[in-house]
């Protein structure tokens, strides 16, 4: 078979291996069987249709890192009682077989019992735009989630909030769907898919079906999302909006290759008014960035600092560049879509 269609699946599949040591045996591994590629680590499954004609489970990690370095582009795949044999003519990989534990939690997905249902085509769009607002601290429990509701999507770190609304409905009218919380670090895989059409849950599983015919499996978050209490939190749209200025896009793209980095990795830059124009800054360890637009009247409040990730502004002013303030919270609001952010206020 193609060694780079092989990669292509396995890559897919890898959001569901675990990292580093396993305690639960095979979750770690790639696992072949009935035409398909499937990984389980308990938290996330992902499965790709690719019939390679072998039953077998491996460790990953070593098959693909061997299968990048391999020089040849068509392989054969054999197995025998103890491995799984992958040659290109040239290099032999072996992989010892693995007696693994997760065939039966597999098993339990019952995936073939599935029914689906069309995913919005805004889906991933509100998916992403949702994404930096999760909390990123475990004790906030499900607020660690996207809230993913009939006709809309939330998210809140109790320091931003997001809530994006559908323009179509997750399921058709009579079907029950009451709402489910995808773990943020889910979301973030489920993001590296392609072409997403289809979903379908159960009480404890969200699952997403791509064109390809691969199924992403996620566990939901048990816990209650504050989704009710949040959306009362969004004030109405209102008079006296300031506005981005033009120009900042670019700005940004130059700003966030040295924009500031906290402790979960996120990145964020400072925007404040400085003698009339918006001062947008990063700084790390070892350099600092700054640029200034000039602003014309009215167009940013007075002594407001706002921090915030680059991308996800960016991702922002695709919906709006209208904001407005309500006590500390800078509000931007555009059509389907609502974002509130605690902002500094110098004296």
């Amino acid at each position: 078979m193609n060694r780079n269609d092989l990669l292509r699946a396995l890559k897919a599949v890898i959001p569901g291996v675990s990292k580093g040591e396993a305690l639960l045996i095979g979750a770690d591994s790639f696992i072949f069987r009935r035409g398909l590629i499937q990984s389980y680590n308990d938290v996330l499954s992902v499965t790709f249709p690719l019939d390679v004609g072998i039953e077998a489970t491996v460790k990953a990690a070593e098959l693909v890192k061997v299968l990048e370095k391999m020089s040849g582009a068509d392989i054969k795949l054999e197995v025998n009682d103890k491995s799984l044999e992958i040659s290109d003519g040239v290099t032999t990989l072996s992989m010892r077989l693995i007696e693994a534990g997760t065939m039966a939690l597999l098993e339990s997905l019952a995936l073939e019992d599935l029914e689906w249902l069309p995913l919005p085509k805004d889906f991933v769009k509100a998916l992403t735009l949702c994404l930096p607002s999760v909390s990123r601290n475990v004790v906030h429990g499900a607020l660690t989630g996207i809230r993913i509701e009939n006709d809309c999507l939330l998210s809140t770190d109790n320091f931003r909030a997001t809530w994006v609304e559908l323009e179509t409905p997750m399921s058709p009218s009579g079907f029950p769907f009451s709402g489910i919380t995808l773990p943020g670090d889910a979301a973030i895989d489920l993001l590296k898919l392609q072409n997403l059409e289809q979903f379908s849950f159960t009480d404890a599983w969200a699952h997403f079906l791509s064109s390809e015919g691969a199924v992403f499996s996620s566990r939901l978050i048990a816990s209650d999302f504050p989704a009710e209490p949040l959306k009362q939190m969004f004030p109405e749209p209102g008079h006296g909006s300031y506005q981005l200025p033009d120009g900042l896009e670019k700005t940004l793209e130059r700003v966030r290759v040295l924009a500031y980095t906290q402790d979960d990795g996120s990145d964020y830059v400072t925007m404040s008014e400085d003698k009339g124009n918006l001062k947008i800054k990063g700084e790390r360890q070892f350099g600092s960035i700054k640029e200034k637009i000039k602003l014309k009247a009215g167009e940013w409040p007075d002594g407001v600092i706002i921090n915030i990730q680059p991308g996800h502004l960016l991702d922002i002013m695709s919906k709006t560049r209208d904001f407005q303030m309500v006590d500390k919270l800078a509000y931007f609001h555009g059509p389907r879509f609502k974002h509130i952010i605690s902002t500094i206020i110098k004296d």
